[in-house]
């Protein structure tokens, strides 16, 4: 007879009970690697069992429903049924056993059927459920909701959940019935009840983006949880581990109402007699008793406080969404409790190790709530492995989920990184679950190893090894790096939102860029401090090595620091950190908010991973591997021989593949912009191949990305524009311009004025000359439009590009008046065979604003009249124009 036993299970969803419901046992008995196995992430778990008559230790891995029927038994029926299995798979259950094991597998299933049948799912374009049929788009339910649904048709074992959407968010409207919709939603797929005393539904809310941003969007735990819902928790829980639970909410509804925050959030080391002190006084301090009474209310309120986040940093969020307009989506998720015991643990799970690219590696701590490793409050242990057993008694529901690891690499192609969590009751059952799956973020060495393995693996081809190995990997590859445990001896400062992630290093703090020029001559590393950062500082960020922005910068001063590799800080005062001037003779300085202060000149450290500021220097490691590169004799230990010679091949390999001229890999100009940015800067005629080449095969789909341009595309745009052939900039001009006159667009519709801004600077009198009067007259429409932008963007601010955006997109820009132009751009234009008052002519044919023809008049006079030629300055800037675009009429004929 079985004696003691243990179940280590992966979390058993209301999507694949609704599978076994309609589809019985057989899709569920095929084991993971079997070819016929349609249930990629289906690994249901062991039992670990004991016989009475023996102490060897056994294990059984039960299918699915078996698995997922004893978790739904008491005590002693499971038993009773685990003996039946174990008597099936040995193969000594008698005919008598084989029938009651029949009967109670089919009496399972037919209440699971009559659950299924009696208890539908509400969904609609507002709500959507694990159930849901159709595919959605990150725009409308989110990356990391999309990420989730899709690991769930998968059979992975991810908590029910479901989804408020973007239009949900747009319809304040609704939201209070659509919230009640989905919490009904997650009653029926968990069998808790909201607010119940006896088995009370506690879900968490995530506010998720079309782009995955780290560390931005908002996270709720433990919602829910009111006093009657406390109580049923004291009585199936330890007391301990539901006062954790409570004072969780409890931290989260003061955060909601801008109640001081007395303690930490940390209650693991508190005895019971504290925590519930700590109770009484925060719920004391909580006027609104409903809060703590009314699980709905509740609720409601918390997700409009979410919501609230958004709309007053939806300029900040604008920016790391490169200037995209986009709403957010709420993840309702029923909570998985990774505390009250050792047992019990959340991580992160990377099927590459972070930092090296071999071998896998886990972030974990015991006995805490998840969010605590992410947000950094808890220091997480780190553990590396390259064999699976190594970790099986250490993290066995690890072990038994890692040979997923390979599919989920396959089916994502890149590296993965999972946000795990453990549940335990000790001793005597465990359950795993999958909370979020993102692309793994890698150090340079890392991300280059593992994008290069796989793809001599066959995983990926080539456009995928330059999505994984991004600008900020090559710049870390060649420099040196920073000891991460040393970032605990210094003095923590304090916050801010990383642009890079994986991105570490030691500078000296500057307020000016004269002054971060003197400690560049110096040989040292700078990081810029600024009080807002606009386009115009994108010019100088190549000489500095990190910047620091009080506030949200400007879209194009972040994609140009993703571009060149600068670790970034963003949005400093919001977490309590001032830059105040020099005044009486006192220099500048940065002040956090328990006074702690860093002048110019300071050592400092940043780290993305940790998202903080410290003070001090961090010990570093040599960028000797630049020196290997180049040939030069490098003392190496045996072991790092091996890898440094890894890394050459790998490294030449990623150049063999960028550097070809063979570019049919690169599916979009975003990468085209990237390539030519990063891996081409000291190659101009390579890159000028490569862009042309790419062109000639891909016209049409660059010309609709041109016109599908958002605000904070201009300079990667422009960056791939400058590079074509004149043909191939004429062909441009033509085809935009008849795609635009026919279907009416122009300006914010035309690419957010990206034509313009291809206008804005000289462009050669051959091209000007092979256009017609009409597309000449929609360029100079263009070009006023994007003049009117700049002007829209200098009244809201830099940064403010949702305020610009939706400025333009609501009151236009038709009364606005603009005349100042630069017409030392239109240089090679006076000289083409252009007609003017033909080109006016065709201008009325079109849409345009009235500026056009303002603009027309002042180009239909003679050259010497709009330069005053008989200024000899004058007339060398006009000889410069000409030369610079390899036109050489005379300045006096026209």
């Amino acid at each position: 007879m079985i004696g003691k036993y243990r179940i280590r299970a992966s979390y058993p969803n209301f999507y694949m009970v609704n599978l076994y419901a309609r589809h019985g046992e057989e899709i569920f008995n095929h084991d993971s690697d079997d070819p016929a196995n349609r249930l990629e992430g289906n690994k249901p778990g062991t039992v670990i069992y004991y016989r009475d008559d023996d102490k060897e230790r056994h294990e059984l891995p039960p299918r699915w429903y078996d698995m997922y029927h004893l978790l739904k038994m008491d005590d002693t029926r499971r038993e009773r049924y685990l003996q039946l299995l174990i008597e099936a798979a040995d193969g000594t259950i008698s005919a008598d056993g084989s029938a009651q094991l029949r009967l109670q597998r089919d009496s399972f299933r037919q209440q699971c059927q009559q659950y299924v049948e009696q208890h539908p799912l509400v969904g609609n374009e507002y709500l959507i459920h694990t159930l849901s049929e159709g595919t959605f788009t990150d725009e409308e339910i989110s990356h990391k909701g999309r990420m989730l649904l899709d690991l769930t048709r998968n059979s992975y074992p991810v908590p029910d959940f479901c989804i408020l959407t973007a239009a949900a968010f747009r319809r304040h409207d609704l939201l209070p019935r659509l919230l009640e919709d989905a919490i009904a939603n997650l009653e029926v797929m968990t069998d808790c009840r909201l607010g119940d005393s006896h088995k009370p539904l506690v879900f968490a809310i995530r506010c998720a983006m079309p782009q995955y941003i780290p560390g931005l969007m908002p996270t709720l735990l433990n919602i829910g949880v009111t006093r009657a819902a406390y109580e049923g928790l004291r009585h199936t829980y330890a007391e301990s581990m539901a006062n954790r639970v409570y004072l969780s909410t409890l931290h989260t509804l003061c955060e909601m109402l801008d109640i001081h925050r007395r303690y930490i959030r940390n209650d693991i080391e508190l005895d019971c007699d504290t925590q519930r002190r700590r109770i009484a006084e925060m719920e004391e301090q909580i006027v609104d008793k409903r809060l703590l009474n009314d699980a709905r209310y509740q609720t409601l309120r918390l997700l409009e406080y979410v919501r609230g986040f958004f709309i007053q940093n939806q300029d900040l969020v604008l920016t790391f969404m490169q200037g995209k307009q986009a709403f957010p989506s709420f993840i309702l998720q029923r909570m998985v409790w990774t505390i009250g015991n050792n047992e019990s643990y959340p991580g992160v799970l990377y099927s590459r190790h972070s930092r090296t690219g071999q071998g896998r590696q886990i972030e974990s701590y015991r006995n805490i709530f998840g969010e605590e490793i992410m947000t950094g409050d808890v220091t997480s242990e780190d553990r590396a492995y390259n064999n699976r057993a190594d970790i099986k008694n250490e993290f066995p529901a690890v072990y038994h989920f890692d040979p997923l690891l390979s599919k989920l690499e396959s089916r994502y192609k890149s590296p993965v990184t999972i946000e795990f969590a453990v549940e335990s009751r000790p001793r005597r059952l465990s359950l795993f679950s999958v909370l979020q799956l993102n692309m793994s973020e890698m150090t340079g060495r890392a991300a280059l190893l593992a994008a290069t393995d796989m793809y001599n693996a066959g995983l990926i081809d080539e456009s995928a090894v330059t999505d994984l190995v991004k600008p900020y990997h090559l710049r870390q590859i060649v420099s040196a790096s920073i000891d991460d445990h040393s970032l605990r001896k210094l003095e923590f400062f304090g916050r801010g939102l990383s642009v890079l992630p994986r991105s570490a290093i030691s500078t000296t703090l500057c307020f000016s860029i004269n002054e971060a020029r003197q400690h560049k001559e110096n040989g040292e590393y700078v990081c810029l401090c600024q009080e807002r950062f606009v386009p115009e500082d994108t010019i100088t960020l190549n000489e500095v090595d990190a910047i620091i922005s009080l506030t949200p910068a400007a879209i194009h001063v972040v994609t140009a620091c993703r571009g060149y590799g600068i670790p970034a800080f963003l949005d400093l005062q919001h977490y309590g950190i001032q830059l105040r001037p020099a005044v009486d003779g006192r220099p500048a300085y940065l002040c956090n908010e328990q006074g702690s202060v860093l002048t110019e000149g300071e050592k400092i450290t940043l780290s993305s991973k940790r998202q903080s500021i410290y003070r001090g220097v961090a010990d570093f490691r040599p960028a000797r591997f630049t020196k290997y590169l180049q040939g030069k004799n490098v003392e190496l230990s045996d072991d790092e021989k091996i890898f440094f010679q890894a890394m050459k091949e790998a490294y030449r390999q990623y150049q063999n593949i960028v550097t070809s001229e063979q570019v049919n890999y690169i599916t979009d100009v975003d990468k085209l912009a990237r390539l030519i940015r990063c891996d081409l800067q000291n190659k101009p005629d390579v890159a000028r191949n490569i862009v042309n080449s790419w062109y000639e095969t891909h016209s049409d789909r660059y010309i609709n990305q041109v016109l599908g341009s958002r605000m904070g595309d201009h300079q990667d745009q422009s960056r791939v524009f400058d590079l074509l052939g004149t043909a191939h900039k004429t062909e441009v001009f033509k085809q935009s311009a008849e795609t635009c006159i026919t279907k009416g667009l122009s300006g914010l519709k035309a690419g957010s004025f990206m034509l313009g801004r291809f206008v804005a600077r000289p462009l050669p009198i051959k091209l000007w000359n092979s256009l017609s009067d009409t597309v000449v007259a929609f360029l100079l429409n263009e070009y006023v439009l994007y003049e009117k932008y700049l002007h829209v963007l200098e009244e809201v601010g830099e940064i403010k590009l949702a305020r610009a955006h939706s400025r333009i997109e609501t009151e236009g820009v038709d009364n606005m008046n603009v005349s100042n132009f630069d017409l030392y751009t239109f240089v090679p234009l006076l000289y083409s065979t252009h007609d003017w008052t033909a080109v006016a002519k065709a201008l009325e044919t079109i849409d345009h604003q009235d500026n056009t023809h303002v603009l027309i008049a002042k180009l239909s006079q003679p050259v010497e009249k709009i330069f005053d030629m008989s200024k000899p300055w004058n007339k060398a800037r006009v000889e410069e124009v000409l030369k610079a675009q390899n036109s050489t009429p005379s300045v006096h004929s026209i």
